[in-house]
């Protein structure tokens, strides 16, 4: 029974309330904004088709006021049309339009913006210009008004492309884009006359003839093009050096005294059904003479490509930097402007474009998702009926595994667990794209990592899930070059019971299992009657056994007995719990080695205090004035009581020393 009684008693320290100190996040209020509402809607009936109509007037308005701020070379003005408003009236369209055209309007926002910033800048080009010629620079002069010659061209390119997404809003909605379309077409035309005057002021202008010795091309059998350059008034453009844009190549050559020039053309990339060669003459930048364009029939043929890979990174991780280098052509001759993707073992990583010798050459980062291993790198030419053939190269490289770390955090709130966590290498690169399974009571969820290797989700709480949830994070891919990983962590969910403290303690596991059918006030009212009869039973023993001294002493006597027995058995329990927990410690169990030195320490409580957690009981003995090596070494134990207690992990064998020599420092002093 005295036994019994001590085992009750150690109960009674922990009392009702949990061990573990909850730390729930205060949800923050989550503010939204209000719905938008539409004007004619709250003035009006507002039924749908109304407000599509009010929205799509707003739309177009909004373009057409950008325009009007473009023409008068107000650029910030015609973007901020464009921006919060329209994207608000671009969002509400989107959710009340049957007839669809959202998609429409937003390509003619962002034409429309290539189109301001393309005019934005042929005006600071423009500025530019005047200033040079009003300092007498020729050149530069020249130079300029070529880029003004680009300019001009990108502005008729991107006004082309507004007002063929206006034509497209106006066929699906029926909305009038006429005056849109003549705002944009002033400005294009504007820029053009603009530029036609800058060209007869600074260049002669030039025109070019070409005859060739076939109308049929390909790689392997080249169109011989033989050509002459001269001005208008017939004068040859001799000893120049000129640059023809011939379909998808570039051809540098120079003129001779009678301006003439003959050059080789290889088709590459043009398509099988091409019949028309575009052939222009761009002068250098500084030169005097104006461009000119010509077109001839031609009927390509198709050739077969040679495709080689030259040097490439012999072994690689993730993160560091995969090269490679090659060549396209055939019989010895290098094909420019010709796609080449790579990829590593069947994943792509890129493509490169050859240059004018047909090589080519790539850098870039290995991702994760490369297996660890021998594995293949491919370079394809990525051609298609063009002429030449697509045909591809292989070769080995070595990929190695770099080791990786998981961290997860969980947090309960409300019916959720959240969890987040971060995955990286050993050195702290994120790893991003992976999937990391979490695991808990039972039930998984994948989660895929950001760019910065972290993840998050909100998960449902298990059903029949106890106090306490563990959540495994697990890392685990045969097809990446990143080692597995796990981490754990143990999230609160639920109020720890008294029976789950009783069997933990007593390390009896079955024992909240069993007793948990049985109602609550049976069980607590066999533990009240049992602690009666204990109680009962010692002191009956006691009198029985002190009758004689008890009769002596008197009143005064039996009192100071009574408060002496009490604190004896208060110290020796307190040796005894510190005795166990140092044997614990010394057979390895150092979980349980830091739970009874823990309980040792919380012996002397008053009724009052039994129910505080952990660190409510850390909390008040620091407002209660604790000394400063007090309040270090309970908090030390209480970290590491935590840790014992709620944590997949192990208390180290140190560490459940030193919580026993806390334990005693704060028994010494007590």
């Amino acid at each position: 029974m005295v036994v019994l009684a001590v085992c009750l008693s150690l109960l009674a320290v922990s009392g009702f309330a949990p061990i573990g100190e909850v730390t729930a996040q205060d949800e923050e209020d989550n503010e939204t904004d209000a719905p938008h509402t539409n004007p004619d809607e709250a003035s009006e009936e507002g039924d749908g088709d109304r407000v599509s109509d009010w929205l799509q007037d707003r739309l177009s308005d909004s373009l057409g006021d950008s325009n009007e701020q473009v023409s008068e070379g107000q650029y910030d003005q015609a973007r901020e049309i464009l921006g919060d408003d329209y994207d608000d009236y671009l969002e509400q369209y989107g959710e009340v339009s049957d007839e669809g055209g959202a998609d429409e309007y937003e390509e003619s926002r962002d034409n429309q913006t290539e189109l301001i910033d393309a005019a934005e800048e042929y005006d600071a080009t423009y500025e530019e210009y005047e200033e040079a010629r009003e300092a007498g620079n020729d050149q530069r002069a020249r130079e300029l008004a070529r880029e003004l010659d680009s300019l001009a061209d990108e502005i008729d390119e991107e006004g082309q492309a507004v007002n063929e997404s206006q034509e497209t809003i106006e066929e699906e909605t029926g909305t009038d884009t006429s005056e849109t379309r003549e705002a944009v077409d002033d400005i294009r035309s504007d820029t053009q006359s603009t530029q036609q005057e800058i060209r007869d002021v600074e260049f002669i202008p030039t025109e070019i003839t070409v005859e060739t010795d076939s109308e049929t091309a390909s790689f392997d059998d080249p169109m011989t093009i033989d050509g002459t350059i001269t001005t208008t008034d017939g004068a040859p453009v001799t000893n120049e050096q000129i640059t023809l844009e011939i379909g998808d190549q570039t051809v540098q050559t120079t003129t001779d005294l009678t301006g003439s020039f003959t050059v080789e053309y290889r088709p590459t990339i043009e398509s099988l059904e091409q019949t028309e060669l575009e052939i222009d003459y761009t002068p250098e930048a500084q030169s005097e003479y104006g461009g000119d364009g010509t077109t001839i029939p031609v009927t390509i043929e198709q050739s077969e490509a040679d495709v080689e890979i030259t040097e490439t990174t012999e072994s690689v991780a993730f993160g560091e930097e995969l090269s490679i280098s090659g060549t396209v052509g055939a019989n010895g001759v290098g094909a420019q402007n010709v796609p080449v993707a790579i990829f590593a073992d069947g994943d792509r990583l890129g493509q490169v474009i050859t240059d004018e010798d047909g090589t080519f050459e790539g850098t870039t980062e290995l991702p994760a998702n490369i297996r660890a291993g021998d594995i293949e790198l491919r370079a394809l030419a990525s051609l298609n009926e063009q002429a030449l053939t697509g045909s591809e190269t292989t070769t080995s490289i070595e990929v190695t595994e770099t080791p990786s770390t998981s961290d997860v955090a969980a947090e309960h709130t409300d019916e959720s667990i959240y969890v987040e966590g971060l995955l990286a290498t050993e050195d702290g690169t994120p790893i991003a794209g992976e999937l990391v399974t979490l695991e808990f009571g039972g039930e998984s969820v994948t989660v895929e990592t950001e760019e910065d290797g972290s993840y998050e989700t909100l998960v449902a709480v298990p059903d029949g899930a106890g106090p306490f949830v563990t959540v495994d994070a697990i890392y685990a891919d045969d097809g990446s070059n990143i080692g597995d990983s796990s981490a754990s962590t143990e999230v609160q969910v639920g109020e720890e019971t008294l029976l789950i403290q009783i069997s933990e303690f007593l390390g009896i596991s079955w024992l909240a299992t069993a007793l948990s059918p049985i109602n609550a006030n049976y069980w607590l009212a066999l533990a009240g009657l049992l602690l009666l009869s204990a109680t009962g039973a010692y002191f009956l023993i006691g009198q029985r056994g002190n009758s004689t001294d008890s009769s002596a002493a008197g009143p005064s006597g039996s009192n100071s007995g009574a408060s002496s027995t009490s604190s004896q058995e208060s110290v020796a329990l307190r040796m005894t719990l510190l005795e166990s927990a140092r044997e614990l410690a010394r057979t390895g169990d150092t979980d349980q080695a830091v739970e009874r030195a823990y309980i040792a320490v919380r012996q002397d409580e008053s009724g009052e205090g039994r129910a505080d957690t952990h660190w409510e009981f850390y909390r008040n003995r620091q407002e209660g004035g604790f000394a400063s090596e007090q309040i270090n070494a309970l908090r030390e134990l209480t970290q590491r009581f935590e840790r014992a207690a709620f944590s997949t992990f192990n208390v180290s064998q140190n560490d459940a020393e030193d919580a026993i020599e806390d334990a005693e420092t704060l028994i010494d002093d007590s």
